[in-house]
This record gives C-alpha cells, sequence and structure tokens, in this order.
C-alpha cells in the first residue's frame, strides 16, 4: 500500500475542490451546514475549540442568531460585512441554509465549506423524535436535504469538507486534526481537550 492509499484508508473526511490559494489565503469564511438532527453542531464545536469565531449571538447549539433567514437576507448580509470588517478568519453555523446561501455568495470572502452528514436511520429517527415529522416523512426529509446539499456543492465547486457526525463521534481526535488542516489552523493541545471535551454524546443537543 503506498502512501496515498493509506491516507484514503485512515481518512475521516472527504475534501472536494480544495484550492491551495484559498487554502492559503490569510481571509477565510467557512460555513458548516448539513441536515436538520444531523450534527452540525458538533462540527462547529470542533472550530470553536481550534479558536475559529463563530458569532456572538451564539446558543448552546452555536448557531449564530444573524444568520437566520426569518430576518431577512438583507440583514443577514449586514451581519456578513459586520463579521468581515472583524475577522480575517470566521464562520457560522446553520444546518439548512439553503433559502438564502446562494444569494449570499457575493458577499463571502473565500467561503470554504463544511458539509456533515449523519447516516439516514439515525437522522431520520432524530426527526422523528422530536417530532419534527412522521417516520415517513422523517426519512424523505433526510434524503432531499442531503441531496439538496450534494447538488449545492456540485454546482458551485468551491473548496468543501465533508465530515461524517458518526466519525466525529468514533474517531474525534483524528476526525479534528483533518478539520482543522481544512482550517488552516495548527492542531495543539489545548484545542484538541477543549474539542474532545464538547464532542461528547449528551453533552449538548444536536442540531
Amino acid at each position: 500500500m503506498d502512501g496515498e492509499d493509506e491516507l484514503r484508508v485512515k481518512a475521516c473526511t472527504m475534501r472536494l475542490f480544495e484550492d491551495v490559494a484559498s487554502h492559503e489565503a490569510p481571509q477565510r469564511t467557512f460555513h458548516i451546514f448539513g441536515v436538520n438532527r444531523g450534527g452540525t453542531t458538533a462540527v462547529a464545536g470542533v472550530l470553536s475549540g481550534l479558536g475559529i469565531p463563530l458569532g456572538t449571538e451564539t446558543g448552546t447549539n452555536l448557531e449564530d442568531r444573524g444568520f437566520r433567514l426569518k430576518r431577512g437576507l438583507g440583514a443577514i448580509v449586514e451581519t456578513v460585512a459586520r463579521r468581515n470588517e472583524a475577522f480575517d478568519v470566521w464562520g457560522w453555523k446553520h444546518p439548512h441554509s439553503n433559502g438564502y446561501i446562494e444569494d449570499l455568495l457575493p458577499h463571502l470572502r473565500n467561503v470554504r465549506f463544511i458539509v456533515t452528514t449523519r447516516d439516514l436511520g439515525a437522522n431520520a429517527l432524530g426527526m422523528f423524535v422530536r417530532g419534527d415529522e412522521n417516520a415517513v416523512m422523517s426519512l424523505r426529509a433526510s434524503m432531499k436535504q442531503t441531496r439538496r446539499n450534494l447538488n449545492f456543492v456540485l454546482k458551485h465547486q468551491r473548496p468543501t469538507l465533508i465530515v461524517s457526525y458518526e466519525k466525529l463521534l468514533l474517531r474525534t481526535e483524528q476526525t479534528a486534526v483533518e478539520i482543522a488542516r481544512f482550517c488552516g489552523v495548527e492542531m495543539t493541545g489545548d484545542h484538541m481537550r477543549k474539542i474532545n471535551e464538547f464532542v461528547q454524546p449528551g453533552r449538548y443537543k444536536t442540531d
């Protein structure tokens, strides 16, 4: 097995459309999205543990209220402008940003996507248990959102990291290291400690 094959076997994430100029640029914007009840909070916890600002109005789910669509696209654009002014590197998490993300692309500096995926059965069950949908509708919603996310990524071909929620739980440190590399952040012991403390079942509520 050569080096490349070995890396593939050990990998916990998948990079798409990576670009050296984007990866090395001093200004980088990360958007974490996925599906409802799909683990985006855990992934956001990794970025937060790496020291990447994720907003000023976040609750326990690390979702910046400034990016809620009910505030209107204009308000979201203003939020982006404020973040760009305050930070060279920053990000935000929104499980299902499909309602506005395409319109927001022209306002984002060097956007890099982190797409969180989750096992279909577990994802649908999470929706069902919390009463979001009935069982059949939960399955359909999970599949629809996942397909829509993939179509979006393939359409725009921006640097993207696909992160499995299950991999993050089972192989937290390796997955976190790969996320850190995608974000251009050197992992430290303090970073890893914060990440391990956050990414523990029961320590937070999934999306």
